[in-house]
């Protein structure tokens, strides 16, 4: 209480009255700022691009005369081989083959003993069973057991059938090549990827697609086991193999039967390794050959291409001398012109002193 008499309220009290002013919506109200409407801008009329988008392709070249007109639809040249057409496949989709799932009591016994006979490394039994069993059905299973136990001759016989021209399987197929080629028996693999196209298509696969891949992969794998075996003969494998990698040209009607996508997923990656074993063997020729034949069957490529490919080609050099001025150069003779190379940090000077 003051002097007077009067009662001061507090500093608490007034901010209670504060707040239950404003709870009984008795506070100032809030300024509504109004919502102004944004009108786009018109496009300018004189601009190029924006009658070149109002005319025909026709009349384009009036506007802008560098402007090739082209019917609706249609696609450069260049990327013509990378469009999908499903009409060039050897077999069309309606021939799809029925692949054999090991489901069901028969399919899980059969699972079972064959991995009970692994275990035991039998491999008579393992035979036996591969033989004894219906076409596809026991016989992939066995020789894949086979090439795990390392009999690679009788995985390749079971896996082909008995003639050589009865095959199980194509992921059998692959399974089986691919351990071939890294034991050296390149002849096995690329017959076991050329039966792949006795196995028929899937959905969206064409026969002669795996069997492109297959060869691919197994030329690879048989090229880096001769690299790490006998270096020395790495080139002559190499142009052994190049030969046969002309001869997939044949299927280019089932490749360019799929889409880019899994012709990538399939081939680029193949290919590159591919491309990295001739540069290794220094075979620049096959490795350019390479690129070709993936131009011509509509295959994409990557990073890893260009850095293969041109790893391949610095191998083909030699380092002459080493000078740090000009004076220790390597001499300038008629026919016998050096080729120099400039290294240096950033920013240098390699550029300008190229330039200059």
């Amino acid at each position: 209480s003051g002097a007077s008499g009067h009662a001061v309220p507090s500093a608490a009290c007034c901010a209670a009255v504060a707040l239950g002013a404003a709870a009984l919506g008795w506070a100032r109200p809030r300024r509504v700022m109004p919502r102004v409407l944004r009108v786009p801008r018109r496009a300018r009329e004189d601009v190029p691009m924006t009658r070149l988008a109002e005319l025909d392709a026709t009349d384009a070249k009036e506007v802008l005369p560098y402007v090739e007109s082209r019917e609706p639809g249609q696609w450069p040249e260049v990327l013509a081989p990378m469009k999908r057409d499903a009409d060039l496949a050897s077999q069309p989709e309606e021939e799809e083959v029925e692949r054999q799932s090991f489901t069901g009591i028969r399919g899980r016994a059969m699972r079972k003993l064959m991995q009970t006979y692994l275990r035991m490394q039998d491999a008579n039994r393992i035979i036996r069973l591969g033989v004894t069993d219906p076409e596809g059905d026991g016989r992939g299973w066995a020789a894949v057991a086979l090439t795990k136990l390392k009999r690679f001759s009788e995985a390749a016989k079971l896996a082909a059938g008995p003639d050589g021209q009865t095959p199980c399987g194509y992921q059998t197929l692959r399974y089986v090549a691919h351990a071939l080629a890294k034991v050296g028996s390149v002849e096995a693999a690329f017959h076991l990827s050329r039966l792949q196209r006795k196995c028929g298509r899937t959905k969206y696969i064409t026969a002669g697609a795996r069997e492109v891949q297959s060869m691919i992969e197994s030329a690879t794998l048989y090229l880096q086991a001769t690299a790490e075996r006998m270096p020395k003969l790495l080139a002559g494998h190499g142009a052994r193999v190049s030969l046969e990698m002309e001869t997939i040209l044949q299927l280019k009607n089932d490749i360019l039967a799929l889409t880019p996508h899994r012709r990538y997923l399939m081939f680029t990656e193949a290919f590159n390794q591919l491309i990295r074993w001739y540069g290794r063997a220094r075979l620049v020729p096959q490795a350019l050959r390479a690129c070709e034949i993936m131009n011509e069957l509509g295959i994409p490529r990557n990073d890893m291409t260009i850095h293969f490919l041109s790893r391949g080609c610095a191998q083909q050099y030699t380092m002459v001398k080493k000078a740090s001025r000009y004076s220790q150069a390597a001499p300038d003779w008629p026919g016998r012109r050096p080729e120099v190379v400039f290294i240096g940090r950033t920013n240098s000077g390699k550029s300008s002193m190229i330039n200059a």
